[in-house]
């Protein structure tokens, strides 16, 4: 499949602006920066969640699966919802 002209031109001038080392050196300060999200997530899951969900810590990627353990009072959509106002990413 292929992208769209404009992102691809972007896309080059970039990598051209960077060179190899450049794009290298970005990808490893946003490896770090998602891997201390991540680490960031388990802890908030660890303080706030122990009990009421299960979840294993990703060794890649960018998400953190949970699955409800506790009885639920209130259904997916509210639960959505009350995620989505405290500013949580949902992808139910």
């Amino acid at each position: 499949q292929n992208g769209c002209s404009l992102s691809m031109v972007c896309l080059g001038a970039l990598l051209e602006h960077w060179c190899p080392d450049g794009f290298e050196a970005h990808v490893r300060q946003l490896q770090l920066a998602l891997r201390r999200r991540c680490r960031a997530l388990v802890r908030a899951c660890e303080a706030h969640l122990a009990g009421a969900a299960e979840w294993r810590c990703p060794g890649a990627g960018m998400f953190l699966w949970l699955r409800l353990t506790s009885a639920r009072p209130f259904t997916e959509e509210e639960l959505v919802e009350l995620m989505r106002e405290e500013r949580v990413a949902v992808m139910p």
